[in-house]
């Protein structure tokens, strides 16, 4: 079967994009129809996009299986003119009937064929439970002005925040947020303190993707995304309002909480929470209480509100796990596993001298480090940590691989995000010696990256997702390369073992020992090229990675399934239980 042609994916992403923020026009769903008609790569590329959104956005919820909705595209191409019925992501077809979305496709009908017309159907039918501004209703005129409005919050704290809109937009640390206002984040973590005494007071770590508005008297309202509430050593509730209902958590509490259109998920960490729903005459109808341990997802639909008890999970929520929490012990079984895999280098990050980290295998490729970057960790067993910053901040091997690497080789790390970024691990870049514009100075050939889970075109069919990109010759043209995903998202704080291997024109993917993802690039690694580690450019905030990186290897050959995951085994990290911040 011929693959899809990239312009193809993309412009069906571009359509599932515009999808997620408003009803497609009759133009663009005559468009899209003209992309899958008798396409089953191209329906199963909208299959796979959607179900990889709704996967990333359920929070922990059980949405439709992956095989059943391609199963249900299959059926759908298959069943000459009979169409499918939309379906939910909690649906299952072979034990209920069909439930009725809350953004049916009116006009669908009119431009696709019966069998197509099920498929995209029952694909934008899950995309309309995913994230969608305008499913949450604060209207504008119910809100102070802004001149007049008291502050509600003060910004306390920030972990690589992207703002939506210019960068004018944005917050900085001790910026006032007055009723009447918003913050809305596309990447990182925000910390805001309620209004209140600076000692008692509520604090919201709010993580993006999300949009938080103050309403009058400086309420705060979740239209979309996560946050943590902590109420740790506040006397008083903490109200916060969604699009289906209010919740509360109680004085001294400490809760996780996600809304996504009509689904509110609740999780307690200590003390308890309850959820309310609207009701008449001026007061709310307790629905549900829950406990230290437990969680709830809540779900509005045509028929109420139906809540699905479970167990808390901090996990889910990055703000809710320090950074320092868990350390890499690399024992002396990995590196002996390591070694005999014979590394042409291998950076373990324990010490440096003037900003130099050697090789532990021979005085070749040492690492040059500039910026913010530091290690961290107790003696022995340190790693190198990147944090947010405009400075240049990276690790660069000024000496050539050319000699050494050509078409087979790997590269190997350990890694631990801050939060769902896009973030480059590794990068082999050729550089324009003549250019003096930073910007345009490099051109990439090689990358190992984080996607972030934004709904942006590039990220949109693989959020979260680990990436291994070959691009030749090198180039800054974000559409050309091949690129290879790992199946599943990456975890927060925690970390994971990773390695991209390329032998002939075969790439693999591995993640902690499985082999994740495999893609074809003929072409050999191009001459001239330099490593940079944490980011892929020279000047600027490009793309540069947030978090933890640990025991990074290069080899001159491809490492075998076994070898990644005898690696992976060596250390095998159990994860200890998050702490609360």
């Amino acid at each position: 079967m011929e693959p899809l042609d990239p312009n193809v994916e993309r412009e069906i992403a571009n359509l599932a994009v515009a999808s997620e923020d408003r009803e497609l026009t009759e133009a663009e769903i005559a468009r899209l129809s003209e992309l899958l008609s008798g396409s089953r790569e191209a329906c199963r590329f909208l299959a796979e996009l959607t179900w990889q959104r709704q996967e990333t956005a359920t929070l922990g919820s059980k949405p439709l299986p992956r095989q059943e909705l391609l199963e249900l595209v299959e059926l759908a191409i298959e069943a000459e003119g009979t169409p499918l019925c939309p379906v939910s992501p909690t649906h299952n077809p072979a034990t209920a009937d069909a439930v009725k979305t809350t953004r049916p496709a009116p006009r669908m009908g009119a431009f696709l064929g019966g069998a197509l017309a099920g498929a995209l159907a029952a694909c934008l039918a899950l995309l309309a439970w995913l994230p969608r501004e305008e499913t949450v209703a604060f209207p504008e005129e119910t809100l102070p002005p802004a001149a007049t409005a008291a502050p509600a919050a003060v910004v306390t704290a920030m972990t690589a925040c992207v703002w939506q809109g210019s960068e004018k937009d944005g917050l900085q640390v001790g910026d006032p947020v007055k009723s009447g206002g918003k913050i809305e984040l596309i990447e990182g973590i925000a910390e805001v303190r309620l209004n209140g005494p600076a000692d008692s007071a509520s604090l919201l770590r709010i993580e993006g993707p999300a949009s938080v508005v103050f309403g009058d008297g400086g309420d705060p309202s979740l239209r979309y995304g996560k946050m943590i509430v902590d109420n740790t050593y506040s006397g008083t509730q903490t109200e916060i309002k969604t699009s289906i209902g209010k919740v509360v958590v109680e004085r001294n509490s400490l809760s996780g909480l996600a809304s996504f259109n009509a689904k509110v998920t609740i999780h307690v960490f200590r003390g308890a929470a309850n959820f309310t729903k609207p009701a008449y005459a001026d007061r709310d109808h307790r629905l549900h209480e829950f406990t230290a341990g437990e969680s709830g997802f809540v779900l509005s639909n045509a028929k109420g509100h139906k809540v699905t008890i479970g167990k808390a999970d901090p996990n889910l929520f990055a703000a809710s796990r320090s950074m320092g929490l868990e350390v890499l012990r690399a024992p002396e079984r990995y590196v002996e596993s390591v070694l005999k895999s014979k590394p042409i280098a291998y950076w373990r990050f324990e010490e440096h001298e003037q900003g130099v980290i050697k090789n532990e295998v021979s005085d070749d490729f040492v690492c040059n480090a500039t910026g913010l970057v530091r290690l961290v960790g107790p003696k022995a067993n340190r790693s190198i940590e990147f944090e947010a910053s405009d400075r240049t901040t990276m690790l660069r091997v000024n000496q050539s691989f050319d000699d050494v690497i050509d078409e087979e080789y790997s590269l190997e790390c350990w890694m631990k995000p801050s939060h769902y970024h896009r973030g480059t691990m590794l990068a082999m870049v050729d550089i324009d010696q003549d250019s003096s514009d930073p910007a345009r100075q490099v051109k990439q050939s090689l990358l190992l990256e984080l996607y972030s889970i934004d709904i942006s075109p590039t990220t949109l069919a693989h959020p979260g997702r680990v990436r291994f990109l070959l691009r030749t010759p090198p180039a800054r043209n974000r559409e050309l390369g091949t690129s290879c995903f790992s199946s599943s998202p990456y975890r927060l704080r925690r970390w994971q073992h990773v390695v991209a291997a390329k032998k002939g024109a075969e790439m693999k993917l591995y993640v902690n020992g499985n082999l994740t993802g495999i893609a074809a690039h003929p072409e050999s690694l191009p001459k001239g090229l330099t490593m940079l580690i944490g980011r892929q450019e020279l000047g600027g905030w490009s793309r540069g990675f947030v978090g933890q990186l640990d025991e990074m290897a290069v080899y001159d050959r491809a490492l075998t399934r076994e070898e990644a995951e005898r690696h992976y085994e060596a250390i095998k990290v159990r994860h200890t239980q998050p702490d609360m911040i």
